[in-house]
């Protein structure tokens, strides 16, 4: 079931490599210290490590990238600052964070999920990997002004799933991450490459599915798979040849 999720979370999500899985509620949530994101401000290619403690020389949870964007606690350590997600703790060297806080989307379309609206998508997983025949999502609450927290509620443990939009574009993560991943970026332009090798191929299609036809639909590709986004609905579809998904309703 891990396996499936990880796929269905794609945009980072099926196309990164996960830490060690931690579990979303929305009661973990409310007790989580976060008090603002930061970007992530490197030159060019350069990883920089997540670690368990605020040394250099300790376990490395995973790594980030310019553009990439981190949750924070607000707390210091020397020159280290102070990271969460749901119950884990790591640190970051704070000279590579940017200084002010992302800015609320007002200017761009929208292409996040609606909170109000509970999505059905139909698994498009071969049988031979795990499968269910459809998976739901549900929409928790919003955490720390920005970020909307959903999970899939046919998971006996469900995966959290963020979502936050600024007037970068929409980044998205999974609650056992450190990291959000740019998977939209703002204006979106046909033939725009960003982030973590993202292409836009379309920017007009037309998307039918059990849930409605779907106009002026994204294409967004990266490697094998391409997601599809509508305006205000967020992600319709995710196409790869191994693995994918489709929305059949949303009410």
């Amino acid at each position: 079931m891990k396996k499936l999720f990880k796929y269905l979370l794609s945009f980072i999500i099926a196309l990164t490599i996960f830490s060690p899985t931690l579990l979303i509620t929305e009661a973990a949530s409310k007790k989580a210290p976060i008090t603002s994101l930061r970007y992530v401000k490197v030159s060019g290619s350069k990883a920089i490590a997540i670690k368990s403690q605020a040394k250099s020389s300790s376990f490395s949870y995973t790594k980030v990238q310019n553009g990439d964007a981190v949750m924070i606690t607000g707390k210091k350590k020397g020159q280290w600052t102070e990271l969460y997600t749901t119950n884990l703790h790591g640190y970051i060297q704070t000279k590579y964070l940017e200084k002010s806080k992302p800015q609320p989307n007002k200017k761009y379309t929208s292409y996040t999920m609606n909170t109000s609206k509970k999505y059905t998508y139909k698994d498009l997983t071969p049988s031979s990997y795990d499968h269910r025949d459809t998976i739901t999502t549900n929409f928790v609450k919003k955490n720390y002004g920005i970020i909307n927290t959903w999970v899939f509620t046919q998971d006996p443990t469900p995966w959290g799933y963020f979502e936050f939009e600024t007037s970068r574009g929409l980044y998205t993560g999974i609650g056992e991450e450190f990291t959000l991943h740019l998977t939209v970026k703002y204006p979106v332009k046909k033939k725009q490459e960003f982030g973590r090798g993202y292409k836009v191929v379309n920017t007009k299609a037309t998307i039918y599915t059990n849930a409605g036809t779907f106009d002026n639909v994204i294409a967004i590709k990266k490697g094998k798979t391409t997601n599809f986004y509508s305006p205000i609905v967020g992600r319709i579809q995710s196409i790869n040849p191994d693995y994918g998904f489709t929305l059949v309703k949303l009410k």
